[in-house]
């Protein structure tokens, strides 16, 4: 069960293009950085330009935290879920998820599937 909220982790990172949305933010938090160390800009200018880069960050931090809740909360409430049926035990699962051995081979198979997807185009 713990391989399937790793799984469904994976999913919804992916479908709540997390990955994508990082990386736009720190392009984005660099380029106030770069604005801020602009001699030529007059202080002014560099709060115009703090202010309009300001409101785009916030957005991305929205969607970056509000996609990191879901895919930690909804796999963890359907193992709940499913523990509340008395099917499984949720305390079983995260004790699996927090295993060294389950988190060194599921951020293995995380690396392997990341390079093998990069190099087909994926």
């Amino acid at each position: 069960m713990a391989v399937l909220v790793v799984f469904a982790f994976a999913g919804i990172v992916r479908m709540t293009h997390l990955p994508s949305h990082l990386r736009e933010a720190t392009h984005r938090a660099h380029g106030t950085y770069s604005i801020v160390s602009d001699r030529s800009l007059t202080d002014d200018q560099k709060e115009r330009r703090l202010r309009e880069a300001t409101i785009p960050l916030v957005v991305l931090f929205g969607r970056i935290v509000s996609g990191s809740i879901l895919a930690l909360a909804l796999p963890l409430a359907a193992v709940w879920a499913v523990d509340r049926f008395g099917f499984i035990s949720l305390s079983d699962v995260l004790g699996v998820l927090v295993r060294i051995d389950f988190l060194v081979a599921v951020s293995a198979f995380g690396v392997l599937t990341a390079w093998w997807m990069r190099r087909r185009g994926g």
